[in-house]
């Protein structure tokens, strides 16, 4: 587990199979996809963690893989989350498209704890979707 460059964190998120699941509504076209600023990103090569500053010490986390790394993703994410209580993280968030059961077990069994829900707060081809909030510690 390393930073990541913007770069390589758009050359993942660009890949066809992981795409579908970093957009919502009004995402650009997979080609014109850029990784935001503003970020910490952690990982390896075809998984990234991405945290963003919710406060100063408190973090919401977003992750893809491209399919090769979902094996074993819930173990570098678990890496990600112990660096990022090291650079002094004491809260990280996540949320999630509740349909993306997958991402919910990755990080589920990264240590993560499901905090509760949110109604009809992710667009996505025109429809509102719950997700589930995940916390950790």
């Amino acid at each position: 587990m390393r930073d990541l460059s913007p770069e390589e964190v758009t050359r993942i998120c660009r890949h066809p199979s992981v795409y579908p699941f970093v957009i919502d509504d009004g995402s650009p076209p997979a080609d014109q996809y850029n990784a935001p600023p503003g970020f910490t990103y952690l990982g390896d090569e075809g998984f990234f963690a991405a945290f963003l500053p919710v406060s100063f010490r408190v973090y919401e986390v977003h992750i893809a893989a491209i399919p090769e790394r979902r094996g074993n993703c819930s173990q570098i994410l678990s890496s990600c989350l112990e660096e990022m209580e090291k650079r002094g993280a004491v809260k990280i968030l996540a949320s999630v498209p509740s349909y993306n059961r997958k991402a919910i077990a990755c990080f589920l069994d990264a240590g993560m704890e499901i905090e509760g829900s949110r109604k009809a707060s992710f667009l996505l081809d025109g429809i509102l979707h719950d997700q589930t909030l995940l916390g950790y510690p």
